[in-house]
């Protein structure tokens, strides 16, 4: 009984939580990168992690999945009015480096062994990393086909006043020797 009350007790506040949100008719909701390059008034506060956030003087929580595609997802955006005087995250999307801006990074694609500007910000775990002077983040799913799953790169400028900024996981080791790997192929083979 008592597990009903919690449950029920948590949809409710749920239910609330999402009534405080603007609605997406009122035009704060934002998505970068779509349908145009640059900041885009999201119509329907449904947009990639990596690209969602809200208008200046809104903050930005994350909702449920609005929308999949090839095994990327979209979640919806919420953008409440900020207190004034309190601090206001508008998002990922106000933050994260564009694609254009060819600062996210990723190892061994599309050239093997190598370390390639990133087009899409989108790279398997372990892979991805961010250019000199901006640290990484590990979005949502951006891309699936079958066992390979790729991941949103969000690279944000560092900040000096939070300490330590770790470009990410994908340059922690050298890149593979490819002359190395062809002369043990030819090892084993012989």
């Amino acid at each position: 009984m008592r597990s009903v009350l919690v449950t029920v007790a948590l949809a409710a506040t749920a239910a609330a939580e999402d009534a405080a949100c603007e609605p997406a008719s009122a035009g704060v909701c934002e998505e970068q990168g779509y349908p145009n390059p640059g900041v885009n008034v999201d119509d329907d506060c449904c947009a990639t992690w990596a690209g969602s956030s809200c208008a200046d003087g809104y903050a930005y929580t994350e909702g449920g999945v609005c929308h999949r595609w090839d095994g990327g997802e979209a979640h919806s955006t919420c953008c409440k009015k900020c207190e004034p005087g309190q601090p206001c995250d508008r998002g990922p999307g106000a933050t994260c480096a564009r694609p254009e801006e060819e600062v996210c990074m990723e190892r061994g694609y599309p050239k093997i062994a190598k370390d390639n500007v990133d087009n899409d910000c989108c790279a398997l775990a372990g892979k991805g990393w961010c250019g000199e002077g901006y640290g990484y983040t590990m979005g949502d799913v951006c891309y699936r086909a079958g066992h390979t799953v790729g991941y949103s790169t969000c690279c944000q400028p560092c900040n000096s006043t939070y300490g330590e900024c770790d470009d990410g996981p994908g340059n922690d080791h050298p890149p593979p020797n490819l002359k190395a790997l062809a002369i043990i192929g030819i090892v084993i083979l012989v």
